[in-house]
């Protein structure tokens, strides 16, 4: 197979992977808390991603710094926006909004790396991305009675800023990736999006990272399945950029979109 073929079916993975994640992701949030559901989430998916050190090991090249704090800061930014978004609103609504990070990946692909994107991937873009912005638009049920838990402008802000936030976060696994390797690139990222989050640990009432003493294992049920599956997402898309251009995979892997809607009206 090509590298383009292989890219696309990593994409399709990530697809598949995140679109699980988001319907986890709104339900750990509502049960635990976005930060605790954010932290406790990431830490289980760490311990999936351990083993997988073995196939894919710290590369020999220096670590960009200045990428690293980049991807941190974007980090921070997408994923506690994402939890806020999906704490507040319903899946139907909030997923196509964050899925628009390909835009913003694709743009910095060709401004920073140079990538091309010819008139068939340039149409393949825009109907990926307005097929998403009109399930957005258009869905009638919006997620279900109950399904807004907060000011629906609120939880839109917080949509997109995600959305910018993941769009950044993705461009910084390319440099990262040469030097960390696709395990060690996310547990980097994840790990300095941290040092960013400390005022937001520290200033909010409550907003400390210990589970709450009432948390059943429903709930950690819960957690266990957004760390598994983002960490589904994120293999599937470091691998598809290793084959294929950034332009390429980022539009595929943002069908989650699609996938979560599915899942939400069915489940």
């Amino acid at each position: 197979m090509s590298g383009i073929t292989i890219g696309i079916a990593f994409g399709l993975v990530a697809s598949f992977g995140w679109a699980f994640a988001n319907v986890y992701i709104q339900r750990s949030a509502r049960a635990m808390g976005s930060l605790r559901s954010m932290f406790w989430g990431q830490l289980v998916g760490a311990l999936f991603l351990a083993p997988f050190f073995l196939l894919w090991p710290i590369g020999q090249a220096p670590v960009p710094l200045s990428w690293l704090a980049v991807g941190g800061a974007a980090s921070a930014l997408a994923y506690y926006s994402m939890f806020r978004a999906f704490g507040g609103g319903p899946v139907s609504v909030v997923s196509p909004i964050v899925s628009g990070w390909s835009v913003v990946s694709c743009l910095l692909g060709v401004l920073l790396f140079h990538e091309t994107v010819g008139p068939l991937r340039a149409l393949g873009i825009a109907l990926v991305v307005g097929g998403m912005g009109a399930i957005a638009a258009l869905n009638p049920k919006e997620g279900g009675k109950g399904a807004w838990k907060e000011p629906r402008l609120r939880v839109l802000a917080w949509a997109l800023a995600s959305c910018v936030g993941f769009g950044v976060m993705v461009v910084s696994f390319r440099p990262l990736g040469r030097a960390l390797g696709p395990v060690g690139a996310l547990l980097g990222v994840w790990g300095a999006q941290w040092f960013f989050l400390l005022p937001v640990i520290y200033s909010r009432r409550g907003g400390h990272l210990l589970p709450p003493a009432a948390t059943d294992f429903a709930t950690w049920r819960l957690v266990i399945a957004v760390g598994g599956f983002e960490v589904l997402g994120f293999l599937g898309l470091e691998s598809g950029i290793r084959h294929a251009p950034i332009v390429v995979v980022s539009p595929v892997a943002s069908t989650s979109a699609l996938v979560t809607v599915l899942i939400g009206y069915f489940w």
